[in-house]
């Protein structure tokens, strides 16, 4: 039984040597194959890019959607980007709006990359469309999300423009927690984050929080105008209310 065994390990030696042979080929054609793939989507690529540059938009889109349509992963989010470009140039805000959300959910990181297509697109709806029930609809996909203090600060925004206030409240004190809790670092300014929710406990007759959030404030930006001058206003409507309300 011994010997047969031994006679056996040669044998698996060989077969093992074989097929370990055959994966190294076969990697290496592989890689050869991706490698060839890529350097065609790159020639695709900077075509695309040279005929934005010669500002032949038409064409130029064609190239990119072309390198979309092939799903090529170092390329994908360029040409995605410079087809957008070409419509803001274009003035085609529409076909805007739907190649972005055509573009949702595509991409092997397409987490991340839809944080950025749901922002661009809520901004537009808000900003250029003045369309307030879809900028909202995009704003609170954000924070299902991703929250984030400015989506929910754009949401207060949009809720106390059409006259939800306890919406608005609710949504800016979401954004002070996080601005609280992340130690003031979001790229918008803390001061003035919290100063929309010193506005808005302020028209929500929330005295007392009105007058802490704006001491809040000037304790972030000593200088800060806006909250002194919020404070002013507020000493004149408690003097003669004679007492603030309580939240």
């Amino acid at each position: 039984m011994k010997n047969k065994s031994a006679s056996l390990l040669p044998k698996l030696f060989f077969i093992t040597i074989i097929v370990m042979a055959g994966s190294v080929v076969y990697l290496r054609y592989e890689g050869k194959k991706t490698y060839g793939k890529e350097k065609e989507y790159q020639k695709i690529y900077e075509n695309g890019k040279d005929l934005y540059e010669k500002k032949e938009y038409d064409q130029a889109v064609t190239q990119f959607n072309k390198l979309l349509n092939l799903n090529s992963k170092n390329f994908s989010y360029g040409a995605e980007d410079y087809i957008l470009k070409v419509y803001r140039k274009q003035g085609k805000l529409q076909q805007f709006v739907e190649f972005l959300k055509s573009r949702i959910g595509k991409g092997s990181d397409s987490a991340f990359k839809d944080a950025t297509r749901l922002s661009i697109l809520a901004k537009v709806y808000l900003e250029e469309l003045k369309d307030k029930n879809e900028a909202k609809k995009y704003y609170l996909k954000i924070v299902s999300q991703q929250p984030s203090p400015e989506s929910y600060l754009a949401l207060a925004r949009i809720d106390d423009e059409q006259g939800d206030l306890a919406e608005a409240v609710k949504y800016a004190e979401e954004a002070a927690k996080w601005l609280r809790v992340s130690g003031y670092s979001y790229s918008i300014s803390s001061a003035e984050g919290l100063t929309i929710l010193g506005n808005l406990y302020f028209k929500a007759n929330r005295l007392q929080d009105a007058q802490k959030t704006f001491e809040e404030v000037l304790s972030l930006d000593p200088k800060n105008v806006s909250a002194q001058e919020s404070l002013m206003k507020l000493a004149k409507t408690t003097s003669a209310l004679g007492a603030p309300s309580k939240s």
